[in-house]
């Protein structure tokens, strides 16, 4: 997405994260898209891979690190066909007080 490339990281996506990212999308064009994704991932410098957890033959749970904004998430990758998809980031929900 640092290329400002919509229609390309739309297609890395699951078809849940690309059910989820068109709701977020909505109302907003092709431009505002790219710019919003551009300026997000413009601090990002790398990625490396701490760990894995496989879930299942077609999904598997990934701790990485984010050069750049240096901070640690846990993402889903799941296999669609021939190709490993981005399932979206795993967050522990909100504790409540």
């Amino acid at each position: 997405m640092q290329q400002g490339n919509p229609k390309q990281y739309f297609e890395s996506l699951t078809p849940e994260e690309q059910l989820r990212m068109t709701k977020t999308w909505e109302g907003k064009s092709q431009e505002e898209i790219a710019a919003k994704h551009k300026s997000d991932t413009a601090p990002i410098t790398g990625m490396k891979v701490l760990n894995q957890q496989v879930v299942s033959a077609d999904e598997v749970q990934v701790g990485v690190y984010i050069e750049g904004v240096n901070r640690e998430e846990k993402v889903s990758m799941k296999r669609i066909g021939n190709e490993w998809k981005f399932g979206g980031f795993i967050r522990e929900p909100a504790k409540q007080p």
